[in-house]
């Protein structure tokens, strides 16, 4: 009943509700619930009050371990709105934590998010650029790429011209934002050779950053070495032949 008021003087109300039922759904909720929860989740993320919106954002992501076929039905929707909300916070922190509840999503429903994330896709690059000066920002993304690019599958391909530079710097240890975004960003490599239905002369380009990967002493090195396999895989002849040639 308290949510159904909008006022502003009910705003407390209805974030201290959203937050209680997110506090419920981590102890017990029956399945049969999960419906109606969805209506309110759909409903408060377009609420006046901006902290409302966060508020049921983080109440998703407390759900979304346990979302089942019941969930497909409001993924369009909520979806929607959490691109929304993500455009409308300003704050870094704000816009980190609801990238990962749009990760929990797209990694949740894998493949059926593909309808969904082409406006998602667009921002994403103009996020990059503007989180220059904020690296864990950057690293949230990265995460959120890692699910697109598991989501999109061989289509993730549509992604390079934004992707590739994208793991190209995240992976430079040459350049000092590596420190932050070069766990992510191996990652990242990794699961966009793995989706890859072919070896591009652009995946190949970014493999001149492994040479000095390999040299460091890291724990990344097991990371480095699946990279490796997964060039072997797609192409052992053409990664050989560029290997020889840029060895001579």
């Amino acid at each position: 009943m308290e949510l159904q008021f909008n006022h502003s003087r009910y705003k407390v109300i209805r974030r201290r509700v959203i937050w209680l039922v997110g506090q419920w759904i981590s102890v017990k909720f029956k399945p049969e619930l999960r419906p109606l929860l969805y209506e309110i989740i759909l409903s408060l993320l377009q609420d006046p009050d901006l902290v409302v919106r966060i508020e049921t954002a983080t109440t998703l992501k407390l759900n979304i371990l346990h979302c089942s076929k019941q969930f497909l039905p409001y993924v369009e929707s909520i979806f929607a709105l959490l691109f929304q909300l993500l455009q409308q916070v300003t704050e870094c922190d704000s816009k980190m934590q609801i990238l990962h509840v749009i990760s929990c999503v797209i990694e949740r429903v894998s493949m059926q998010i593909r309808p969904y994330i082409g406006c998602l896709v667009q921002y994403l690059p103009l996020l990059w650029k503007q989180s220059e000066e904020h690296n864990m920002l950057r690293c949230a993304i990265l995460t959120t790429l890692i699910h697109l690019v598991k989501g999109l599958g061989a289509e993730s391909r549509n992604l390079y011209p934004f992707l590739l530079p994208v793991i190209q710097l995240s992976t430079d240890v040459s350049q000092p934002p590596h420190v932050y975004l070069l766990e992510d960003g191996l990652e990242l490599w990794l699961v966009t050779l793995e989706n890859s239905p072919a070896l591009t002369p652009e995946l190949l380009r970014i493999f001149q950053n492994m040479s000095a990967l390999l040299e460091m002493s890291t724990e990344n090195v097991r990371t480095c070495f699946q990279i490796i396999n997964s060039y072997m895989y797609l192409s052992a002849t053409d990664f050989l032949q560029v290997r020889h040639t840029k060895t001579h």
